[in-house]
């Protein structure tokens, strides 16, 4: 009887080995599973994000490319734009002040 029972311990713990075997190897799959999809998830993110930046640098080309052709197209910016406005402002007060000065000259002389 001595000889069955270890017999049948060996083979106990082979069939125990072999089930620490199987759940070591479905965690492993799980692990690897869930690392793959985390890898996913960051590619795709990864990819909206590059399509996005295309887009923002595509934008910002156009304005680059609008902004050399008003510049070759004599178009004021900026702070050039800032005095043509005021000087415009100035003109307009000075036309003004010399309508309200002919006016009161033309009642003068009726």
């Amino acid at each position: 009887r001595g000889l069955q029972d270890v017999v049948a311990a060996v083979a106990e713990e082979r069939v125990d080995a072999a089930r620490r075997e199987v759940l070591f190897e479905r965690l492993h799959r799980q692990r690897a599973e869930s690392s793959a999809h985390a890898a996913q998830k960051a590619l795709a993110s990864a990819r909206l994000r590059l399509r996005y930046l295309q887009r923002e640098t595509q934008r910002a080309a156009a304005r680059e490319a609008a902004e050399l052709q008003r510049e070759k197209d004599g178009w004021v910016g900026g702070e050039a734009h800032a005095a043509v406005v005021n000087d415009l402002v100035s003109c307009r007060e000075a036309l003004r002040s010399a309508r309200a000065e002919s006016a009161r000259r033309q009642r003068a002389l009726h």
